[in-house]
């Protein structure tokens, strides 16, 4: 059964309970209150025949009763019978206006009495109630025919029923409908889900922000695609672009390995070259993959709190001093805070340095120093790395971080230049010690590259 069908069925049930009970309880309290009325009356009536006989100085004679017929004959209304018994129980008078007396059996009463009785379509409603005056003693009867009453009971009925009847429909229409407006962003999350199945994740839920919780599923839907999306182009360049990456190395191993096979058997010279470059070729290889491991790796990030602190002047004094054998030709200065501690793995710190000093020697001339300094300010540990190279143009600084992004793509192919992942994998390794990098550059004058990580005590 659908979602819409069970919500119509059970919104629509549910108005209808609702509108039941309202109408039988408003049936039942117009009922009462139409019976109550009539009762009502019928005891005023007899209120006033009790006030007039206590006014009354004579004991009960039916000759001097006669002159007081009057009275009880504008008392009683059509429909109705009037009779008062004596204190034997024989009527002393009775006047009947539209009701024959056979239908009203007399009988003496103790305290108030209501009777009701019909005959035939006719609804009969008696008071009996006992009296006792200087001038009589006995028991006052009145009944009146409620048939009017009755016939508009039964409207009100007829009323409720055709109400209801409305109802039914009304509450099955507006169910549905109900239903409907509730399952509709529902109904337009699956097509869409469907569409996205079908044409890809550029489809998006169109909604209205109604600030409810169906309007905030559809906007944390179209946002969860959002980055779907966005991961999903990510990962569609990377792979792109790692294969681009690839495919030249191999092309030049595979090239020279077809020199030799034609030439290189009998010529030392191009075998020695071709061996050299293929050599050369599988070492960038080699340090690709290794690189694109790092990126694509799902590393278990351990909490800070449980990260043993390490010295960052003596992780990058260490660091120096193998650049230093490594490059003897280069100047490297440190300016170090020697009390400087922060949470990091020690193989990480070392890792994003090399990736740094590796682009200022790479992009700056022997007669250039290189300067690494750390500091503290406001509690925030700062690494920085700043060579006077080549520069970095303002208009690239925005993409120095994506993978495989090289300012200098051509001297990167020619002159052993790097990956462009280099600065991809300090910023991942900078996040997951919830620290950051960035960069600062002037073309033609240098570049400083700068971490910020939380000092720990």
């Amino acid at each position: 059964m659908k979602i819409k069908l069970k919500l119509a069925i059970l919104t629509s049930s549910l108005i209808l309970i609702l509108f039941v009970i309202y109408s039988l309880t408003q049936y039942g309290l117009i009922s009462h209150w139409i019976q109550q009325t009539e009762r009502n009356n019928l005891k005023k009536t007899v209120d006033e025949v009790a006030g007039y006989l206590n006014e009354q100085e004579s004991e009960n004679d039916p000759a001097d009763w006669s002159s007081h017929r009057q009275f009880f004959d504008k008392l009683v209304r059509q429909d109705q019978l009037f009779r008062l018994l004596d204190a034997k129980g024989h009527v002393f008078l009775e006047i009947s206006n539209g009701i024959p007396a056979v239908w009203i059996p007399s009988s003496m009463v103790k305290a108030v009495q209501y009777t009701s009785t019909y005959h035939g379509q006719d609804h009969l409603l008696t008071i009996r109630s006992p009296i006792q005056t200087l001038s009589f003693t006995g028991t006052i009867e009145l009944a009146t025919n409620i048939e009017t009453a009755d016939n508009l009971i039964e409207r009100l009925n007829s009323l409720i029923v055709a109400c209801g009847i409305f109802g039914i429909v009304f509450c099955a229409l507006g169910g549905w409908f109900v239903a409907r407006q509730l399952v509709k962003p529902i109904q337009h999350m699956s097509i869409t889900m469907n569409r996205i199945k079908r044409q890809g994740l550029h489809e998006r839920i169109i909604h209205q922000d109604n600030n409810d919780e169906l309007s905030n599923l559809i906007r944390v839907f179209n946002e969860m695609m959002d980055e779907l999306e966005s991961s999903f182009n990510r990962q569609s360049k990377f792979i792109e672009d790692a294969s681009h990456e690839l495919h030249t190395p191999i092309a030049i191993i595979e090239g020279h390995l077809k020199l030799i096979h034609r030439w290189g058997k009998h010529r030392a010279d191009v075998l020695d070259e071709s061996l050299n470059a293929a050599i050369q070729e599988t070492e960038r290889l080699k340090s690709l993959a290794s690189q694109l491991l790092v990126l694509q790796k799902d590393r278990n990030i351990i909490p800070l709190e449980l990260v043993a602190p390490v010295n960052v002047a003596e992780v990058i004094s260490s660091v120096i001093r193998n650049y230093r054998m490594l490059h003897p030709r280069y100047t490297f200065l440190a300016k170090l805070n020697p009390d400087i501690e922060i949470c990091i793995n020690r193989d990480h710190l070392v890792q994003m340095l090399i990736i740094v000093l590796d682009n200022a020697v790479r992009y700056s001339g022997v007669d250039k120093p290189i300067l690494i300094r750390s500091q503290v300010d406001n509690e925030k540990v700062y690494l920085q790395v700043e060579d006077h190279g080549s520069g970095i143009p303002k208009a690239e600084l925005p993409f120095v971080f994506e993978r495989f992004y090289r300012v200098d793509k051509s001297r990167s192919r020619k002159e052993g230049g790097g990956n462009g992942l280099g600065l991809s994998i300090a910023r991942e390794l900078a996040s997951e010690y919830l620290g950051s990098v960035s960069i600062t550059s002037e073309e033609g004058k240098g570049t400083t590259v700068s971490f910020v990580f939380s000092r720990t005590y």
